[in-house]
């Protein structure tokens, strides 16, 4: 148990840490620690495999049982109390936090500038598209409030 803990490097306790108070988004914790989120996805990915977990939350479980087991108490019940109320399905802020992410990422434009990003071609042929459809709308939600303000204007002559 405790020679898994010790193959973890700091950089990934780190993030595991964070994962398991729920922050699972790669470019969410990029922003805040300051590193790629493709370097973010591969030290996780790295600290799953050590831990022989499938993915980033399971490594994060699997990292605070160990850090129960190794009595490692600083951490411990912050991370757990936090890793119990990410995983619950309960309503609420967990919720609302859910929704307003898809939200987001449903009308987060395209990347600009022709920088790197992580998305693939796909991804942004369809941010582009919801664009778009967003603007149609927009433009038909337009013509028709003009038309109805015309249309009052003409009943008062």
């Amino acid at each position: 148990m405790e020679r898994l803990l010790e193959q973890l490097t700091d950089r990934q306790r780190e993030l595991l840490a964070a994962v398991a108070k729920g922050q699972t988004s790669s470019k969410d914790l990029a922003r805040e620690i300051g590193i790629a989120p493709r370097t973010i996805d591969n030290q996780l990915s790295n600290a799953a495999k050590v831990l022989g977990v499938s993915d980033r939350r399971a490594a994060a479980k699997r990292y605070i049982e160990l850090l129960e087991k190794s009595h490692e108490v600083s951490h411990v019940t912050s991370l757990t109390l936090a890793a119990e109320a990410s995983n619950s399905s309960s309503e609420g802020a967990g919720a609302t936090r859910k929704t307003s992410s898809a939200l987001r990422k449903m009308i987060s434009p395209p990347p600009l500038s022709g920088g790197e990003h992580s998305l693939r071609k796909d991804e942004v042929t369809t941010r582009i598209l919801r664009v778009a459809f967003l603007g149609m709308l927009s433009l038909i939600a337009l013509v028709m409030f003009v038309l109805a303000f015309l249309k009052t204007f003409e009943n008062l002559q």
